[in-house]
Order: structure tokens, then C-alpha cells, then sequence
């Protein structure tokens, strides 16, 4: 494995750094400058999955390697997906 590329919990840990703390903790003062992490986080959010969904179309490609990484967008989008509507009250289970 190449060291010069970041695990993912290794990246997700970098992002939380730079952000900072989003749960609020019932302190005015405090809750708003989380609420603000929190909003820098969903746009950077946005930003991400703005790029990664643009890969999609790349499933339809006959190069192994472009259709590779348009289906595992499709496959995360799914998941995602069903997770949101089990988070949302709108999914089943499984």
C-alpha cells in the first residue's frame, strides 16, 4: 500500500480537525459556532458528492477501469441512499 495515501478515517479525522466539533451541547455561544462547523461541513459535503456523482456516467464505458468506478459510485449512492431512509424514518431495515 502506497503511505502517501490517506485511510479514510485518517481523511474523515483531517476534516473534523480543520471544521471543528458539530454536535451542539446547549450553550448558546457554543451551539452557534458549532451550527457553523456544521453548516462548513454539509457544503464541503455537497462539494464531495457533487464530484463523485459525476463519475456515474462512467459505468456505461467499456473501459474496465471507467466502468469500475462509475459502478461503485452507483453502489454507494444506493447504499447511501437506503441508509437516509432508514435514518429518515422512511426505510425498512435490512
Amino acid at each position: 500500500m502506497n503511505r502517501n495515501v490517506f485511510s479514510s478515517d485518517e481523511v474523515a479525522d483531517i476534516v473534523f480537525k480543520i471544521v471543528g466539533e458539530i454536535e451542539p451541547v446547549g450553550e448558546t455561544h457554543t451551539d452557534d459556532a458549532r451550527f457553523n462547523h456544521l453548516q462548513t461541513l454539509l457544503n464541503t459535503l455537497d462539494i464531495l458528492i457533487d464530484e463523485v456523482t459525476f463519475l456515474l456516467p462512467c459505468e456505461d464505458r467499456y473501459e474496465y477501469s471507467m466502468q469500475r468506478a462509475g459502478q461503485e459510485v452507483r453502489k454507494w449512492i444506493k447504499d447511501k441512499r437506503q441508509q437516509f431512509a432508514y435514518n429518515l424514518g422512511e426505510g425498512d431495515e435490512e
